[in-house]
């Protein structure tokens, strides 16, 4: 994927994690990235998963951590991108 810079989700290792963040790096084959203006989804709420995230953003009740400038993640599952609406709305949520 040649999406530098683009706001993104993250997934990794099924279950322990999903992330925010604009794609710095990426290294499919080892599984690994740098994602800047980082935020972990703590919980989400809603019916549309984590790919309705991508889409839509985050929905009322659900929980981002605060921002973080920049952290590698390994174990990556998938790289999504996200439309401009998710995005914005994920950098308005509480706790930014």
């Amino acid at each position: 994927m040649k999406a530098e810079n683009q706001p993104v989700i993250v997934t990794i290792n099924p279950g322990l994690g999903i992330f925010y963040g604009r794609l710095a790096e990426y290294d499919k084959a080892a599984k690994i990235c740098t994602l800047t203006e980082i935020r972990m989804v703590l919980q989400w709420k809603g019916t549309k998963g984590y790919l309705g995230l991508c889409k839509y953003g985050p929905e009322s009740g659900s929980h981002l951590s605060a921002r973080g400038p920049e952290s590698e993640l390994q174990h990556v599952e998938s790289v999504n991108l996200c439309t401009p609406e998710a995005w914005e709305k994920a950098n308005e949520w509480p706790g930014a």
